[in-house]
């Protein structure tokens, strides 16, 4: 027994290969799948050379597209590495059959397609216990599992069916029934599978891979207080402490309080202090509030320094007092 991930199978599993006397064309299969197209293509040839048939037109007997389609289908199998132990059909699916197991030749079988029954007799003779058969299931192989070409296929109680062609989906088909003979343990020859194709291969290392964890584990956070110096620069040094001017000592109260540095520089960056624009916006409100004037967040982030603040605080106090100068000298001028 062989292990498939995890599941035991058999070491060669046996199929059987169940034909139908009605299988529909397979346009894009042959696009997708190159032997296939061959296989089609030679066996056309046959068929167009005996009965003046192309079985590629739409408008060829069910027949004569039956037995093209499923023939060239069980090649690709056969090419893959896919032979049944048995094979038995009905109708052109019989045919193909009976050419598998060698009871009628190939262009014996495309003449019965003909209407020559003598060919068709043939291939309908009783087989022995066992073998591969033109029609009716074989005896024995209760084991086998039975892979269909078609609708309508005879089954015997209790047979696994794999279904190759899906209309309107042959490719996805092809493969899903491909990967199910796999993983019951059926023998795929992957070189012819992929022939034509261009794999992308990646290389791999020699080596084993080793597992290494960088997991960064949470630990207990106690948040320590600022003691004056900045995140990514050094401390600030005592000629550029903020000077006496009141308006500077004024923001720089609120600076100490958000950002919880002792002895900030006039000219230090409020990132450089470990500010965010968060912090930023609550400095402003705060400021505005005190100073009872407007504030731009903008102009601040181009210079966010407490000596900056405060000339753009300075500023607007000034331009606020001659406002009031100009309202007195107004009203002043009406009540005259």
């Amino acid at each position: 027994m062989a292990s498939v991930e995890g599941a035991e199978v058999a070491e060669s599993l046996p199929i059987m290969f169940a034909f139908s006397a009605d299988c529909p064309h397979a346009p894009m299969l042959g696009a997708h799948v190159p032997l296939f197209r061959a296989e089609l293509d030679r066996v056309g040839s046959v068929i167009r050379a005996v009965l003046g048939i192309d079985p590629s037109d739409v408008r060829a007997a069910p027949s004569v597209v039956a037995f093209a389609t499923q023939y060239a289908l069980a090649g690709v199998l056969a090419g893959w590495g896919l032979s049944p132990i048995a094979a038995y059909g009905d109708g052109a699916g019989g045919l193909v059959a009976a050419v598998l197991s060698g009871a009628i030749s190939e262009r014996e079988a495309i003449c019965a397609l003909g209407g020559d029954w003598a060919a068709a007799s043939r291939a309908s003779a009783p087989p022995a216990a066992g073998q591969m058969t033109g029609t009716g299931r074989p005896t024995g192989h209760q084991d086998a599992v039975l892979v269909s070409f078609g609708a309508g296929t005879a089954a015997g109680p209790g047979d696994e069916i794999i279904t190759l062609l899906n209309a309107g989906h042959d490719y996805r088909a092809l493969l899903t029934a491909v990967g199910a003979l796999w993983q019951r343990g059926a023998s795929i020859d992957w070189g012819a599978f992929h022939a034509g194709q261009r794999r992308r291969r990646v290389r791999l290392p020699s080596y084993p891979f080793q597992r290494v964890s960088h997991w960064i584990e949470p630990a207990e956070y106690a948040p320590q207080p600022r003691t004056g110096w900045a995140p990514d620069g050094p401390a600030c040094d005592a000629d550029t402490a903020v000077p006496g001017t009141p308006i500077q000592n004024a923001v720089a109260d609120v600076w100490r309080r958000r950002l919880g540095v002792a002895q900030p520089g006039a000219h230090d960056p409020l990132l450089r202090l470990g500010g965010d624009s968060l912090t930023a916006a609550q400095i402003l409100t705060d400021l505005a509030g005190a100073f009872h004037v407007e504030l731009d967040l903008r102009e601040f982030l181009e210079a966010p320094t407490i000596a900056a603040v405060a000339e753009m605080i300075e500023s607007r106090l000034l331009e606020a007092e001659a406002i009031r100068a100009t309202l007195a000298s107004v009203t002043g001028a009406e009540d005259g």
